[in-house]
């Protein structure tokens, strides 16, 4: 079952906790969403994501969904549902069909196990330069 949050600050309270208090919990993932009654695609999503849930917590993965709109956009989500992936508060934004609960699935699996160099848009890489002390940006074409 998916953790409601409703608010930044929150949001903030629960990713802190599980990265400072669980050793286990590295990986955050937070579904983001608007209203049930305002996005029928949104729910759709949560319900399919649903199917998921016990698969992520096999994998010590910890999965929150929220409708605070603000959070996803200081990241570059243009659309919701979005769904971003922290593995060590670095994020990785999903950019497939969330209603494919097996590729998601994979793709979470693979976030936690490879390390790779991910493509950034501009909010993510302004926001990774507000936040970190360090930051190495390779640019190519």
């Amino acid at each position: 079952m998916f953790t409601y949050v409703s608010k930044h600050f929150w949001l903030l309270i629960v990713a802190r906790f599980y990265f400072v208090f669980n050793h286990t919990f590295f990986h955050l993932l937070i579904l983001f969403t608007l209203d049930s009654e305002n996005c029928s695609e949104c729910d759709k999503v949560i319900n399919d994501l649903e199917n998921i849930d016990t698969e992520t917590d096999k994998h010590a993965i910890a999965f929150v969904k929220t409708a605070d709109t603000s959070i996803a956009s200081e990241y570059g989500c243009k659309t919701l549902p979005a769904l971003i992936y922290f593995k060590k508060q670095m994020p990785n934004i999903y950019q497939a069909d969330l209603s494919e609960e097996e590729d998601v699935l994979h793709w979470i699996i693979q976030q936690k196990t490879d390390d790779t160099i991910e493509s950034v848009n501009r909010d993510l890489l302004e926001q990774l330069i507000e936040t970190s002390h360090y930051l190495v940006v390779y640019f190519c074409e």
